[in-house]
């Protein structure tokens, strides 16, 4: 996933404070991610949703402590946007 977005917009980093885990997307799918987008004011929601549960579903290797990453992607991702 992270070959697919970047990370140094605000976009793909709000998507991270919501959506961390390839699972997650997959499961939320792309009209229900690019509502939650839009109501955060992120300007391309629907490219950035759909390129989100594309390279989500390209991804099926899950790691073992893919909760713990998750939760430290959301302290991380909160934080970066706390700089803006």
């Amino acid at each position: 996933m992270e070959r697919s977005l970047d990370l140094t917009s605000k976009g793909p980093v709000m998507l991270l404070t919501g959506y961390q885990s390839p699972a997650a997307i997959r499961r939320t799918g792309t009209k229900r991610i690019e509502a939650w987008l839009k109501n955060r004011k992120v300007k391309g929601a629907a490219a950035l949703a759909r390129t989100a549960v594309k390279a989500a579903r390209a991804q099926r290797t899950a790691l073992p402590d893919e909760k713990l990453a998750a939760a430290m992607v959301v302290r991380l991702a909160k934080g970066v946007m706390a700089l803006d």
